[in-house]
């Protein structure tokens, strides 16, 4: 897979016996070996396309996202976004340490927003220099009966 990354202050890459390196007026450095980014936090996220969930025509009420995380030092911020508006909300941070081994915790829908739509997308966000890693999200809803003009 290929990605495009303009993050990455660099004028030349290379691969040299499997590690990634990168160079800049700087330096020569190895790329992917830390948790940092020359000290300081790395800011991530990822945001999925908007899941149609069953049919574009029915209106779905959203219950309950559940996450599966493992134990990490970070906290995580997820938003999800409806019916294509590109304005985030956001569910309640979650601190990734609160118990050892997998993290399986309930992110309730905010009451004070949205909580039904025909499509929904997600992204979640975290800024650490921790190891971390999202292994499941499920979303349960339920659907409208009648389909919408």
């Amino acid at each position: 897979d290929w990605n495009l990354d303009r993050s990455v202050n660099m004028d030349t890459s290379v691969i040299y016996r499997g590690n990634p390196y990168f160079g800049n007026a700087s330096g020569i450095f190895q790329a992917e070996s830390g948790n940092t980014d020359n000290g300081s936090n790395i800011n991530a996220y990822f945001r999925t396309k908007d899941y149609v969930l069953n049919s574009i025509n029915t209106k779905k009420y959203f219950n309950d996202f559940y996450m599966t995380t493992d134990n990490s030092d970070a906290t995580l911020q997820t938003d999800y976004y409806v019916d294509g508006v590109n304005s985030a909300i956001a569910f309640n941070s979650y601190a990734m340490n609160s118990e050892s081994g997998y993290q399986d915790f309930k992110l309730p829908f905010p009451l004070a927003n949205l909580q039904h739509g025909k499509t929904i997308g997600f992204r979640w966000t975290i800024n650490s220099g921790s190891n971390w890693r999202l292994l499941n999200a499920n979303l349960y809803y339920d659907t409208d009966q009648e389909e919408e003009d």
